[in-house]
């Protein structure tokens, strides 16, 4: 079964590492949400409210955010990135 988050109110909510694949968040507030390696794929988030949410490492295959309210929303840091997959070099 897919969520259906329709108008869900989700400001400042931690979604981090959430699969929400083939969710239904039309309409829904996620301001400052923090979605860093959640995974949308397939998920409708159209005239969804976006503003200043984290999508570091987010995927989104096919995801619908038609009509999204996205000012100040944080893409994948490549630095961050960078850092995060750093391995020390073996002797």
């Amino acid at each position: 079964m897919q969520a259906a988050l329709d108008g869900a109110t989700l400001d400042e909510a931690s979604l981090v590492s959430t699969r929400l694949d083939g969710a239904s968040l039309a309409d829904a507030h996620l301001r400052y949400a923090n979605a860093t390696r959640a995974t949308f794929h397939r998920a409708t988030l159209r005239g969804a409210v976006l503003e200043g949410a984290n999508f570091h490492r987010t995927a989104g295959l096919d995801a619908d955010f038609g009509g999204a309210q996205v000012s100040g929303v944080k893409t994948t840091d490549a630095a961050l990135a960078a850092a995060e997959d750093w391995q020390p070099v073996a002797d």
